[in-house]
This record gives structure tokens, sequence and C-alpha cells, in this order.
């Protein structure tokens, strides 16, 4: 037992140095520590802001930089894509045409899914001024799965490849399958 509380000791000892070692190491000849404006507090928020840590803490599509001015040509509002609604064949024999998507499982979607077109959508806009409502509208099949995308937005997001990026996230989005094909018009404002 005796043997056991100094090992305890010791390592407490031990670890308390290493501790200090790190966080204040002598070797590296610190002249901070004697000046008396500089308290120890103050250099080690200063440590911290020094020795920041990259990658998952960082935001992802972090606005660096002048901001860019744009040109009323590359604000102007353009279509890119169509959505046509396929022509609807009456069969009177049976009634299992399906029905369409009813607003509740369309919010449902657009608010549970939507992330991948919203990165998209801010990775275009990266530093550009920029305040517009994208219209995102989209044919679901019977099956739940947009087939036809279209995208309303400032010329100057389809230049930095929004159109690709936005059709891939809007194709990725799952629906109820209801056995009828719905247009799907969503509005997305940005700031």
């Amino acid at each position: 037992m005796r043997t056991f509380l100094i090992g305890l000791f010791v390592g407490a000892v031990a670890g308390a140095a290493g501790t200090w070692l790190t966080l204040s190491p002598p070797w590296k000849g610190d002249t901070a520590l004697g000046d008396p404006e500089v308290t120890p507090a103050i250099k080690v928020a200063h440590k911290r802001t020094k020795h920041r840590r990259r990658g998952r803490h960082r935001r992802r599509y972090k606005l660096s930089g002048k901001p860019i001015v744009l040109s009323p040509a590359q604000r102007a509002m353009v279509w890119r894509g169509s959505v046509h609604k396929p022509a609807q064949t009456a069969d009177f024999s049976n009634d299992s045409g399906g029905r369409s998507l009813s607003s509740s499982e369309i919010n449902g979607v657009l608010s549970s899914q939507s992330g991948r077109f919203i990165g998209c959508l801010k990775k275009a806009r990266g530093n550009a001024e920029l305040s517009a409502t994208i219209q995102l509208k989209m044919l679901v099949n019977g099956q739940g799965h947009p087939t036809q995308v279209a995208l309303h937005a400032p010329r100057y997001l389809f230049e930095q490849g929004f159109a690709g990026c936005a059709r891939t996230a809007a194709r990725g989005m799952r629906f109820a399958a209801t056995g009828k094909a719905t247009v799907v018009t969503a509005p997305f404002t940005i700031d």
C-alpha cells in the first residue's frame, strides 16, 4: 500500500511538472515572463490564438478578402434548364392515377434536404455583394425522384458553376412516392 501511495505521489508531481513545461517552456528564453507589464493570462491567451486549430472548427465557406462588386449584367436574373410536365392521359377504366404531392410533404423535404443546395449557393456566391431570390423548379415523378430541374438566379452564380452543383443537389432530394408527377417550385433568398 505504501509503494502505491509513493507511486501515486510521484505520478502527480511528474504530471504537474510536465504540464508546467508544456505551458511555459523555460528553454525558449521567454523574456515576457519577467516583464511586469505582461501578465501570464495574456501570454496564455496569445498562445491559444497563435496556434489555432484548422479544419473542422473553421467555417466551410468563410468569406475572406475584399467583397466582389457585381455589374448589372452579372446581377441580371436568368433561367437555366426547363421543366415540362408530361402530358396527362385520361384512363377512365382504372382510377389508380395517383395524387400530387401535398404542400406539407414538399415543405418537409425542402426543409430537411436542402442543405446541399444551400451549400452550392454559398460556394457560388463567395464574396460577391449579392441579394436575390433564387427559384428552384423541379419535376418530381410519381416515384418521388426529381427528373427535371430549372434554376432562376443571377448570371454571376451560373458563371461560378452554380448550375451543375445545384442540379446534382436537387436530383438528390427524395419525395414521397404518390404515383403522379408534381411540379415543385421553391424560393431561396440570399442577402
